[in-house]
């Protein structure tokens, strides 16, 4: 009666991705200008004070710009995020509510909770808006490059090395930091599970006296899940030591050989200047690219775990024929276990007719219905007989 296909992302949402990119390319422009600004202005001290005055306004007016797209960026990122997260919990609630008893029945109701507020978030957070950002972090490392090889070709060179080095680094982590992020989840999950049971069993536990226990179980669950939280920050903060390390040492080396080169007379002081700046420039996008990456690939199997649950939709059935006319039962027998709730029951249901069904607690009236719309735990009940819906077979 359901069935699941792989979801795509409105189309509003690529779109948001590509002003972003747009964005980040502007941002990029002027980060970049930024540190050959400061060397033409550095190279004219001394030599005249209309030329040192005109790179000084030009600078000003370079940190407007810069920080006028970065404000646009920043909330074209926000209103991206929001919204990207109301789909997921939209889609998510949508799928949950088309799932049938016994595909619902396969996880905790608590687990639902807990998907929402913690794997919706992770997803669109930890992925969605990382690659936005990996977008930025690329372009930034492109352009600095390109100017670095203007200004001197070896101090590129060692720009290059290290962002290569650096971006390839998450990969070493990538089995660790993904199994230290199924832990995580899972465990908050289970957190979610025990400390729901407190909410709605309060009355119940306080009755029975059983709140040192019930207390201890859910303090437990919380020790578990700060542990595995721990872990896998533990494997982000080791996987990022690494990646500043390689860093740092790139821009100790541009500074080396830089120094050296002015030192010989074969570069300026206002070019070294720049090289510097823009190698302190690069040093944020690099870590920025291995971070995304980090959460990337450690978030993919929690992203394919909320499509699952997102892209159940609803499908007609063959007896879906248009407005419903009948619905008849033949020879029908329900039981759980050796508890029988309809034996060989045969009934038609038309079309304009009232029809009353009572019975005492128990005695099998929400089941007949769930029976008829085929939403019954089939691992509790066994069914025979056949359901007809238009004089069509269910």
């Amino acid at each position: 009666m359901w069935s699941s296909r792989t979801m795509k992302l409105e189309k509003k949402y690529y779109i948001f991705t590509a002003s972003l990119t747009i964005l980040s390319i502007l941002m990029a422009i002027a980060n970049t200008a930024q540190p050959l600004i400061v060397e033409q202005f550095i190279n004219q001290l001394g030599k005249s004070e209309q030329n040192v005055l005109f790179w000084a306004v030009i600078y000003f007016l370079s940190i407007l710009v810069i920080l006028t797209v970065e404000m646009i960026r920043k909330l074209g990122e926000a209103k991206y995020v929001a919204s990207l997260k109301d789909w997921f919990r939209v889609k998510v609630s949508n799928g949950i509510l088309n799932r049938t008893a016994q595909q619902f029945a396969e996880s905790a109701p608590q687990e639902y909770i807990s998907l929402m507020n913690n794997e919706v978030p992770a997803v669109v957070e930890k992925y969605y808006v990382k690659i936005v950002n990996l977008i930025f972090q690329v372009l930034s490392i492109l352009f600095t490059c390109t100017v670095l090889i203007k200004i001197y070709f070896p101090l590129a060179a060692i720009s290059a090395g290290a962002s290569i080095l650096i971006a390839v680094t998450p990969f070493f982590f990538e089995k660790k930091m993904q199994q230290k992020t199924d832990k995580k989840f899972e465990s908050l999950a289970q957190f979610n599970v025990k400390f729901s049971d407190v909410v709605f069993g309060h009355s119940e536990i306080r009755i029975q006296q059983i709140k040192k226990a019930i207390g201890n179980i859910v303090n437990l669950a919380s020790h578990k899940s700060e542990k595995s939280e721990f872990a896998y920050e533990k494997v982000q903060a080791y996987s990022e030591i690494v990646m500043g390390f390689i860093s740092f040492m790139g821009t100790f080396l541009i500074i080396t050989l830089g120094g050296y080169q002015v030192h010989e007379g074969k570069l300026n002081v206002g070019s070294l200047f720049a090289a510097i700046q823009l190698s302190d420039q690069l040093i944020m996008p690099i870590l920025g690219i291995s971070t995304s990456l980090n959460s990337i690939i450690s978030t993919r199997k929690v992203k394919a775990k909320l499509f699952t649950y997102a892209s159940v939709e609803e499908k007609k059935s063959s007896a879906d024929l248009g407005e419903l006319q009948s619905i008849s039962i033949e020879h029908m027998t329900l039981n759980f276990g050796d508890r029988y709730i309809f034996k060989n029951y045969t009934k038609c249901f038309e079309k304009n007719k009232k029809y009353l069904i009572i019975g005492q607690n128990g005695s099998g009236k929400s089941t007949l219905i769930h029976a008829i719309v085929n939403s019954l735990d089939t691992k509790a009940a066994t069914l025979t007989g056949t359901i007809r819906m238009n004089g069509k077979k269910q």
